[in-house]
């Protein structure tokens, strides 16, 4: 069964405890999650508060953060993919860091690849052709 501590730690050195770069149309992001695109992000009020101590952004590598972060990144991104339930460990990180980007269509690319129908929902026959 995939790890997601291990995912978790690929995406976060990915991206980085923050960035608010005005180009981009995520804006403000913390470890990659976008005050833009997901502002109910319970860990924002949080990060409000880092950042009126020093050494911020640098103060949003702890454990408070890392933690919010974790489940954020598991309930989003690794919960709809069943990323728990495949077996391998390089396919699951691939097919997640694919649908943190493109969600139901990194589904579909991998249900296509794999031949059964494109659904775009990781369901029974998926994960067991995915694990077979």
């Amino acid at each position: 069964m995939a790890d997601p501590k291990i995912f978790l730690t690929k995406i976060k050195n990915d991206e980085g405890p923050y960035d608010n770069d005005p180009k981009d149309a995520g804006k403000e992001t913390v470890w990659g999650i976008s005050r833009v695109e997901d502002p109910e992000w319970e860990g924002w009020p949080v990060v409000d508060n880092y950042r009126q101590l020093p050494n911020f952004p640098e103060n949003l590598r702890n454990p408070e953060i890392d933690a919010l972060v974790d489940k954020f990144y598991i309930k989003k991104y690794l919960t709809p993919i069943r990323y728990m339930e495949i077996n391998d460990q390089d396919e699951a990180d691939s097919l997640a860091n694919d649908y943190v980007n493109r969600y139901s269509v990194a589904i579909k690319t991998q249900q296509e690849s794999i031949g059964v129908p494109q659904t775009g929902v990781m369901d029974d026959a998926t994960i067991n052709a995915l694990n077979s």
